[in-house]
C-alpha cells in the first residue's frame, strides 16, 4: 500500500525514483535510472560524483580505481593544485561511500540464513528466511511439532528465489544486514537447515516445549 499510495510523510520505505545505477556511456561512467549490475544506489548526488572519478573499464570493479585516484590526489597536492585536489578528494570520498554500499549489497546477495526472534505470542517465534538478496519468507513458528511444517515452507520458498535485489525489498534488506553485522541479544542467526532453525527457536524462546529433542549447535558463522 505504501508503494501504491506514496504517503508524503513516508521516509523509510523505498521509493523507486530515489535509486540510481552506474552505467557506461562511451568512455565515461554516468548515474542512470536504468538498472545495471552496479547498484541500486540510494543517493543520486553521490552516485553522480563517484561516476566522474571512474573510467569505463573500471565500472565492473569500482574499488580498483581508488589506488589510481589517490596517487593522482598526491600528485595534485605536490603540484600545489589545491582546487583540483579538493574536487578530486570529493570524488574519492563519494566513490568510497558507493563502494561500501555495493559491498553491502554483494554480501546480502550471498547471504543464506535464517533469523529467529521471539514472537509476541508466548511460546511462539518468528523466522525470517533470507536468500538471493531478499527476505524469501517470514514464518511464525508455534510450539511443538507444528513448527516443522512452517520451517519446511520457509525453506521451500528459499529454493525458488532468484539472486537479485529489487527496489521493493532493498530497505528491509538493509535492516536485515544491520542485524547480521550487530545481532541484538534476542536474535539468533543460523544456516538454512531445519534442525538448526528448530534449535535456534529454542534459544530465542526458552519457553518452547519440544516433543522430541535433537542436540545441535547454533552458530552465526559462515553465513556470507
Amino acid at each position: 500500500m505504501i508503494e501504491e499510495l506514496r504517503p508524503p510523510a513516508n521516509a523509510l520505505v523505498a521509493r523507486p525514483e530515489r535509486y540510481v545505477y552506474l552505467k557506461r556511456r562511451g568512455d565515461s561512467v554516468v548515474a542512470s535510472r536504468t538498472p545495471t549490475p552496479v547498484g541500486p544506489l540510494r543517493s543520486h548526488r553521490r552516485a553522480q560524483v563517484a561516476a566522474r572519478a571512474l573510467r569505463a573499464d573500471e565500472l565492473a570493479h569500482p574499488a580498483c580505481a581508488l589506488p589510481r585516484l589517490r596517487r593522482k590526489l598526491r600528485d595534485l597536492a605536490d603540484a600545489r593544485r589545491f582546487e583540483d585536489a579538493g574536487r578530486l578528494q570529493d570524488r574519492i570520498a563519494a566513490l568510497e561511500r558507493v563502494c561500501r554500499e555495493l559491498d553491502r549489497l554483494a554480501r546480502m546477495r550471498r547471504a543464506r540464513c535464517c533469523l529467529v526472534v521471539p514472537a509476541l505470542e508466548p511460546g511462539f517465534a518468528r523466522a525470517y528466511f533470507v536468500t538471493g538478496g531478499r527476505i524469501a519468507s517470514v514464518r511464525t513458528l508455534p510450539p511443538g511439532d507444528g513448527a516443522h511444517l512452517e520451517i519446511e515452507a520457509g525453506l521451500a520458498a528459499c529454493r525458488h528465489v532468484p539472486v537479485t535485489v529489487t527496489l521493493t525489498c532493498l530497505e528491509e534488506l538493509m535492516v536485515i544486514e544491520s542485524f547480521l553485522r550487530k545481532p541484538p541479544p534476542e536474535l539468533v542467526i543460523c544456516p538454512l537447515d531445519k534442525e538448526r532453525i528448530l534449535a535456534a527457536r529454542r534459544v530465542a524462546n526458552p519457553r518452547v516445549v519440544e516433543t522430541r529433542h535433537v542436540p545441535v549447535t547454533v552458530t552465526s558463522t559462515c553465513l556470507f
